[in-house]
């Protein structure tokens, strides 16, 4: 990849940008929130702010939004930036065993090939993915064979919050790593949601190896994998840059 290009992930609750060249990335992640209401114009405005002056020669962005790709589109040609979805552009390089292979979204194609490329040793991954959901995808060789689809550490939080009369609004953060009886309800809502995501990701791990013919190494992604990789041993990786990752790569090997 000789030309530097703009990668755009758009989530159901951000979308998150950030310019790579090719010795990699140029500038920190921009996000933004409240992106679904974003006409030509606005995504036009923050898209010049995520380029952050790299000039990219292209917008490659994968999306779980349908509504916004049309205007991503516009926006690119008003900046005169090519631009490529995946995997309507690009296509992914793995075989997709869903029942419904259109059903994947595209976050997850591109995650699970981002994951394999890191990766090239291990016969059986797990990628999962703390957003709006929490995923599980699982990648046997070359082959997305599916997984699960959970709810969301967040959406479980405002939900806690919203329809209780009493319950705060978790702030999601651990006082330690080590799990105790406590008797505050912050802590205590922290550490449900954060100790019970950890205790989920090990039992499912376990019971998906099983299904997967065998081990399968465990790696994480998403705003909250940190938090939860802090008490979950079962996560051996956390990947932040998972998905900017996969859609550097898939420009890399367009017309292959």
């Amino acid at each position: 990849m000789e030309e530097k290009i703009l990668v755009l992930d758009v989530g159901n609750t951000q979308a998150k940008a950030r310019p790579v060249g090719p010795g990699g990335f140029l500038g920190p992640e921009e996000r933004v929130s409240g992106h679904k209401a974003y006409d030509a114009e606005a995504w036009t405005e923050w898209l010049v702010r995520a380029a952050a002056g790299s000039g990219p020669a292209a917008l490659v962005f994968a999306s779980v939004v349908p509504p916004a790709d049309p205007v991503i589109r516009e926006a690119a040609a008003r900046l005169g930036w090519g631009a490529l979805a995946v995997p309507e552009d690009l296509p992914v390089p793995m075989e997709n065993r869903y029942l419904k292979p259109w059903e994947v979204g595209a976050d997850r194609l591109v995650g699970s090939y981002a994951a394999r490329l890191r990766f090239p040793a291990e016969e059986r991954l797990i990628v999962v993915d703390f957003g709006t959901a929490t995923t599980f995808d699982c990648i046997r060789g070359d082959a997305l064979l599916g997984g699960l689809i959970c709810p969301g550490l967040l959406s479980s939080a405002r939900s806690l919050h919203v329809e209780t009369a009493k319950l705060p609004l978790p702030t999601l953060e651990l006082s330690s790593d080590h799990l105790r009886i406590d008797v505050g309800t912050m802590e205590s809502l922290n550490q449900g949601l954060l100790f019970g995501a950890a205790a989920q990701v090990e039992g499912l791990a376990a019971r998906l190896s099983e299904v997967m013919g065998g081990h399968a190494f465990v790696a994480a992604t998403g705003g909250l994998a940190p938090s939860v990789a802090r008490v979950c041993p079962a996560i051996r990786a956390v990947l932040p840059d998972l998905m900017f990752e996969g859609l550097a790569a898939l420009y890399r090997r367009r017309g292959k």
